[in-house]
């Protein structure tokens, strides 16, 4: 029973980390904001890639529960999303 409550608090653990940054973008930008937010190079994409990072960096630093490879993939995935983020910006600069 321990370790089942453990691995469900860990579960629910890493799936609020996941979440924040969703959570953060729930509203879409007002009309000008997108152009206010390019002229500040799009704050909110940096903040997004920071709060990813900080996630990962806990991950990683949790070294005793693999979570049967899910922390894994949720590692890998916050990889990719801190990727399209950087790609998005970086078109974002190309395109305007």
């Amino acid at each position: 029973m321990k370790g089942v409550m453990s691995t469900l608090v860990g579960t629910f653990m890493i799936s609020a980390a996941l979440a924040l940054p969703a959570i953060s973008f729930a509203a879409p930008p007002a009309p000008g904001e997108v152009h206010q937010q390019r002229m500040n190079n799009f704050p909110g994409m940096h903040e997004a890639i920071s709060q990813l990072e900080s996630t990962r960096e806990y991950l990683k630093t949790d070294t005793a529960h693999d979570f049967n490879g899910h922390k894994t993939n949720a590692i890998n995935d916050i990889n990719a999303a801190i990727k399209e983020l950087r790609l998005g910006i970086q078109s974002d600069r190309r395109h305007h």
